[in-house]
C-alpha cells in the first residue's frame, strides 16, 4: 500500500506498475479547542506543525490554497516546522505548536479528545478543483505480477470490498478491532471509526482518473518535482479500475 504518486513516478521511469484504490481519508489542520485561530487565515504569525518533510502533498496542497485564498505563500505567513506524525501530536497537546496539519488517524485521534479541525484536505482539494477527491493511497503491484496472478489480485481487492461494506456499517465488526487500536477514550475510537468510514472509497472510474491527473498538476505547479519527478507524466494506465 503506498500512494499513487509514487507509483506513477516508478512508472514513468519504467516500473510498470498498477494502481487500485485503498483509502480516500485525508488528515486536516487542527487547533486546540480554545483556540482563537478560526480559518487559515488565523495561522499568520502562528507556528504550525507539519508531517513528513517540506515536499509532503499535504502540505504542498495547503500553500496552493494559501496562494488562492489569502493570496501569499503559507511558508513565508507563519513559522512551519516538520516532523513525524506522532510527535506533532505530542506537541500540540503540550502547547508547543499553534496547529497541526497531519495524517488523518492522527487528526482524529486528536479530534476524538477535544482538538478542533478547523480545515480539512478535502475541502482543500474541492477548492483547487479537484473532484471528486480520488483516492491518493492504495494497492500497488506490478504489471508481470498480474500477468501470471490476476485472480489473487482480484481476491484480494474483492476481499477489501467486502471488508469495507461490513466495517461501513457494521459497530459489532469495529468492537472486534477496538483492541488493537488502542484508544484513550470513547471520543477517540469513535473518531477513528468515522474517520476511516469516511474514506472507504468508490469506485475508481473515468471521473477519478480525471480528478488524478489534476492534482498532479498542482503538486507539479506547486513545485513538487522532488516528489513527482522530473519529466514523470501522468499515465492513466497506472488506475487498474480505468485500464
Amino acid at each position: 500500500v503506498s500512494d499513487w504518486t509514487w507509483a506513477m513516478r516508478q512508472r514513468s521511469m519504467g516500473e510498470k506498475l498498477k494502481f487500485a484504490p485503498y483509502s480516500s481519508a485525508l488528515g486536516s489542520l487542527v487547533v486546540p479547542k480554545d483556540s482563537p485561530i478560526q480559518s487559515l487565515a488565523g495561522i499568520k504569525g502562528k507556528k504550525l506543525g507539519v508531517a513528513g518533510s517540506s515536499i509532503d502533498k499535504s502540505w504542498l496542497l495547503l500553500r496552493a490554497y494559501a496562494k488562492k485564498k489569502l493570496g501569499s505563500d503559507l511558508s513565508s505567513l507563519c513559522d512551519a516546522s516538520f516532523g513525524a506524525a506522532p510527535l506533532l501530536n505530542e506537541e500540540i497537546k503540550n502547547g508547543r505548536v499553534d496547529a497541526v496539519l497531519n495524517f488523518w488517524t492522527f487528526t482524529a485521534r486528536l479530534a476524538g479528545t477535544g482538538f478542533r479541525p478547523i480545515l480539512s484536505m478535502a475541502e482543500v482539494l474541492r477548492e483547487l478543483g479537484i473532484s471528486p477527491v480520488p483516492s491518493l493511497v492504495g494497492f500497488i503491484w506490478k504489471e508481470s505480477y498480474e500477468a501470471e496472478n490476476a485472480a489473487a489480485i482480484a481476491a484480494l481487492l474483492k476481499a477489501a470490498d467486502e471488508a469495507n461494506a461490513l466495517l461501513a456499517k457494521s459497530d459489532a465488526a469495529w468492537e472486534r478491532l477496538k483492541p488493537l487500536m488502542k484508544t484513550s477514550s470513547d471520543g477517540e475510537y469513535a473518531a477513528l471509526v468515522a474517520g476511516y468510514r469516511a474514506g472507504i472509497p468508490a469506485a475508481w472510474g473515468a471521473a477519478e482518473t480525471k480528478a488524478a491527473e489534476k492534482f498532479m498538476n498542482v503538486l507539479v505547479e506547486a513545485g513538487d518535482q522532488e516528489l513527482v519527478g522530473h519529466g514523470t507524466t501522468f499515465d492513466a494506465g497506472l488506475f487498474h479500475a480505468a485500464s
